[in-house]
């Protein structure tokens, strides 16, 4: 090629066919690369929603009791035999960070854990589990999370793996209907509340009866709620009461006053149903069946003595 390029070519035009030739090489090996590399990655990316699928197939079969999880431990690498608490953790937007910051939220909270078990639910939405071969393992309490996080309770074997499961869809479920912020919320703090929720069209019932005027639909109404709540979640804590509220301490004794008198009883009468009921009137579709019931014409039933 050099003899044909000194045959045909003056002097001063080699260098420039030489500097032509050398970028239109570069060019040509710049374009198979970046074809490569696309290739490569759209075929890692096929792979890797393939093994997402595959892994979630497994732990489905699991949960539906279609099989018995031996297939699914060995591939998983994950033991059944043990004790397991499983997590929901979704976000409310998506990022090109969700999916990493679901599974950095599931591992901090799983902290105590030996082995876990990570499942991609969704594009915004993760399951998880953690075991450990004795005790029952718990809920790490990170104070900063900034997705949610609903918990079920610490089972054994894989009749608990299902279970955990279970408890925490239902947290999940009252999560978003009382449109809570993101954090962990636990079937230990919620269970009752959650299994009273199963059925809203009882539960909205059920929030008339027990809180009759103190369900209207209005700022006032909703303050004196949320008050009394707090107190009773904090064993008639007036200081954690007021810290959680962020109120002055004599601020929740006057406002628990005047809930009771709207009540008609004092809050240390059926305390138990008290408490769920305030619980369940944080759900928003119990608060929009309320209202609608308020548009209707329909007054809240009399308080249940």
């Amino acid at each position: 090629m050099s003899s044909l390029a000194e045959e045909k070519l003056s002097v001063s035009e080699r260098g420039a066919a030489t500097r032509q030739l050398m970028s239109d090489l570069f060019g040509g090996l710049d374009f198979l690369s970046s074809t490569l590399i696309a290739q490569f990655t759209a075929e890692r990316e096929r792979w890797l929603r393939s093994a997402a699928f595959t892994r979630r197939d497994l732990v489905e079969s699991v949960l539906s009791g279609a099989s018995d999880g031996q297939v699914m431990s060995r591939r998983l690498g994950y033991d059944l035999s043990r004790h397991h608490l499983a997590l929901l953790v979704w976000s409310d937007e998506l990022t090109e960070y969700t999916a990493r910051d679901l599974e950095r939220a599931a591992l901090r909270v799983l902290a105590g854990c030996t082995a876990q078990l990570l499942v991609v639910a969704g594009p915004t939405k993760l399951w998880a589990w953690g075991s450990r071969a004795g005790s029952g393992p718990r809920a790490e309490v990170p104070d900063d999370l900034d997705v949610h996080v609903a918990a079920g309770l610490p089972e054994a074997g894989t009749v608990g793996f299902r279970a955990s499961h279970e408890q925490a869809v239902a947290v999940e479920r009252l999560t978003r209907l009382a449109g809570r912020k993101p954090g962990l919320s636990t079937y230990e703090e919620l269970g009752l509340v959650a299994l009273a929720a199963e059925n809203i069209n009882t539960a909205k019932d059920f929030v008339r009866r027990e809180l009759g005027p103190l369900s209207a639909d209005d700022a006032a109404s909703a303050e004196l709620r949320l008050t009394l709540k707090a107190y009773l979640d904090h064993d008639k804590g007036v200081a954690a009461a007021a810290g959680e509220l962020h109120v002055a301490k004599n601020t929740v004794p006057y406002r628990v006053r005047k809930a009771e008198r709207l009540l008609d009883r004092s809050v240390r009468d059926d305390r138990l149903r008290l408490q769920v009921a305030l619980h369940l009137a944080d759900a928003r579709n119990l608060s929009a069946g309320l209202r609608s019931a308020s548009r209707r014409g329909v007054p809240p039933s009399a308080p249940a003595r």
